[in-house]
């Protein structure tokens, strides 16, 4: 979990280095390690801490206000003003 936190959680990529066994599958094992590590992730931020919050800005484009950043649409988002 260190090692998600140290590198998703400061946005950047984990690459996990399966390699299939000989059925052409992921191995039991790693597949039972992913299955917990997945069950801690979604436990761990089930809650959506962010959720109903007021956020303002110093400054942000006129289209795309700091509010658009918790608005729950993946379609929107916070953009800085050009400078």
């Amino acid at each position: 979990m260190d090692i998600f936190y140290t590198s998703v959680g400061r946005n950047g990529n984990l690459i996990l280095n399966l390699s299939p066994d000989k059925r052409g599958l992921v191995p039991d094992n790693q597949l039972d390690a992913l299955n917990r590590t997945a069950q801690i992730i979604n436990e761990t931020f089930a809650t959506n801490l962010a959720a109903g919050g007021k956020l303002s800005a110093n400054n942000s484009n006129a289209t795309n206000g700091a509010a658009l950043a918790v608005d729950g649409n993946l379609d929107t988002w916070w953009e800085a003003a050009p400078a």
